[in-house]
């Protein structure tokens, strides 16, 4: 600086179209840099892509006193509070701040220790004199439009350059509203709908912290403003893994009302997300033992090298990370570049919580920290339900037997065991049956009953796919019914069809079903088999009736039906009932009288 101020001083950061989710048409839209540069006598800072007549206005906070305003200025009434970034351990405390309203309009506020108050405005149409008046000068013929600062050091407190300490932050908002759609440095969170995710709400982001500043521990000669504090890289990450989860990154999501770099996303491990995240949880539980690969993704779609970029990993709850904290070195990222990183780590239920945490901070050689992951897996530490026990519930068929149930866990029945105990007495059985469907709550079990009549105990348990053993289920008691019922007909209709001849219609037969059991229907077979309800049909004896079709013709024709009884697990009669009908529908043949 020599009185005039430079068209461009060094650039110190870039925002390229606002972020990768900026609406068409804007200034959100293209790229946004910002300059900076000294001598002796005064700081020239520039801020170019942005029309203040149109694009909202633009703030630049300078700290260079002990003490400060740690918060943004909110001149708006809108109720967004947005801390001014932190880093390292340092905080930015302005003191100083320049606003501009408007391509004509740039005023240097003070902050008197409880608010901001205006110094001075800046000259728009002098040229700047060393030590002299602030000027501001906005370019609307520069391709992009540019607008240049020149502050003198004795406006903002600063007596001796070489010795003094200056951070910086600065950024462009709504017209009329303190919603965030540019920063320097970048990769600071936004706010602004022009610039957000879409999953995030601008008008629900009521509070955050910006997380990125530029430092200088000298304003002397010989130092390179954008030394450490600059390069033209856009280091793009995204992270995914194999188990699924609540997955979400900070820059990523730009759900700023609800994370917090640092902070868990399930504080307390108990498994419920402590915000309600727009995120699908998407995935079982997982036990212990389950190892997780994660992949980390990225891309520098910028003309430099992304500096020493490194992935720090440390895991809550039930997840081991090795180490206990891993440290992913990535390196260098020249320009154009694409690639990954995977690491894992492994579920450890011997901790309390039914909860696994990823916390994942990004870093690079010139931002620091700058994006934050979190993934939360759900643990399974808990049984699957005492199972039940369906089929059967009262009697069992001899042979083999199919027994039916219930179970259900988030991790899936993968196996249950079944225990079969003959009774009054007699040693248990047990029946491990694979579940080839575990997550649909059904299982069976195939279960050799026997050829006698026998009482059994049944019960089972489950196991889920991490090996949490349920309790014993409820006890089912139930009857091996080895003999087979007996079927008869009623001696009426027996007696009509042994002595009477019958025309094409229906016949009513009707007789019993006798078991030592449970009497459930009979087997009515002529041409083909019919089943016909008995009743009551759970007792031991059981009535049944049905009409027979006659629909033969002719004179003398004898015709057969065979009837069967079937018990409550399906015995049919060892011997069948066979009822034989004649029919008789030619009229008798009226012989004239012989005369002799």
């Amino acid at each position: 600086l020599t009185g005039r101020l430079p068209r461009r001083p060094p650039a110190v950061g870039a925002r390229r179209g606002g972020g990768r989710r900026a609406a068409a048409g804007g200034a959100a839209q293209e790229p946004q840099r910002f300059y900076a540069s000294w001598d002796a006598d005064a700081l020239a800072l520039a801020w170019s892509g942005a029309n203040w007549d149109t694009n909202g206005d633009l703030y630049i906070y300078l700290d260079t006193q002990p003490g400060g305003a740690e918060t943004a200025f909110n001149p708006y009434g809108t109720p967004v509070t947005i801390r001014l970034p932190s880093q390292d351990g340092q905080q930015l405390a302005a003191d100083y701040m320049v606003r501009v309203e408007d391509s004509g309009t740039a005023q240097l506020y003070a902050w008197n220790g409880s608010a901001w108050e205006v110094t001075a405005t800046f000259a728009t149409s002098t040229t700047p004199v060393p030590g002299g008046a602030l000027h501001y000068r906005f370019d609307a013929s520069s391709v992009p439009a540019l607008s240049s600062f020149y502050i003198p050091f004795s406006r903002i407190g600063v007596s001796n350059p070489a010795g003094a300490q200056l951070r910086l932050v600065a950024f462009a908002t709504e017209e009329d509203a303190l919603r965030l759609w540019a920063a320097a440095p970048d990769k600071n969170p936004l706010n602004s709908a022009r610039a957000i995710n879409p999953i995030a709400s601008a008008s629900a982001i009521t509070s955050f912290a910006l997380t990125q500043q530029y430092e200088w521990a000298s304003l002397g000669a010989g130092i390179r403003p954008n030394a450490g504090q600059f390069t033209d890289a856009d280091l793009q990450v995204s992270l995914s893994n194999d188990a699924g989860g609540v997955s979400v990154g900070y820059l990523e999501s730009d759900l700023l009302n609800m994370l917090a770099p640092g902070t868990p996303i399930d504080a307390d491990l108990d498994g419920v997300i402590d915000q309600p995240l727009p995120i699908l949880r998407d995935a079982a539980p997982l036990g212990n033992g389950a190892v997780v690969t994660y992949t980390l993704s990225y891309v520098n779609s910028a003309p430099e090298v992304a500096p020493n970029v490194r992935l720090t990993v440390t895991g809550r709850g039930a997840l081991r990370v090795a180490g206990g904290q891993q440290v992913v070195t990535i390196g260098d990222v020249p320009p154009g570049q694409a690639g990954s990183a995977q690491f894992t780590a492994t579920i450890d239920t011997s901790s309390p919580g039914a909860s696994a945490e990823l916390n994942v901070t990004v870093a690079d050689g010139t931002h620091g920290p700058f994006e934050w992951f979190w993934v939360q897996h759900d643990v399974d530490v808990t049984p699957p339900d005492a199972p039940q026990i369906l089929a059967p519930t009262a009697y069992a068929a001899p042979g083999r037997n199919t027994v039916l149930g219930a179970a259900s866990d988030p991790s899936g029945v993968t196996l249950v065991e079944l225990e079969v105990t003959p009774l009054p007495a007699g040693a248990p059985q047990g029946i491990s049956c694979a579940d080839a469907t575990p997550d649909d709550g059904q299982w069976a079990c195939e279960w050799d009953a026997g050829d006698t009549d026998q009482r059994f105990q049944l019960r089972a348990r489950a196991t889920d796919r991490w090996g949490n053993r349920s309790d014993w289920g409820p006890p089912v008691t139930v009857m091996v019914d080895a003999t087979a019922p007996t079927i008869a007909l009623d001696a009426d209709v027996d007696l009509r069809l042994q002595t009477d001849f019958f025309r094409p219609g229906t016949l009513d037969l009707r007789g019993e079903v006798r078991d030592n059991n449970q009497a459930r229907q009979a087997d009515l077979c002529e041409q083909a088999c019919s089943t016909i309800a008995v009743a009551p049909g759970t007792a031991p004896v059981g009535d049944w009736r049905s009409p027979l079709v006659i629909d033969r013709s002719g004179d003398g024709i004898t015709a057969t039906v065979t009837l069967y009884g079937v018990d409550g697990v399906g015995n049919r009669s060892v011997e069948p009932l066979r009822a034989t009908y004649r029919v008789a529908d030619v009229p008798p043949l009226n012989t004239p009288p012989h005369h002799s």
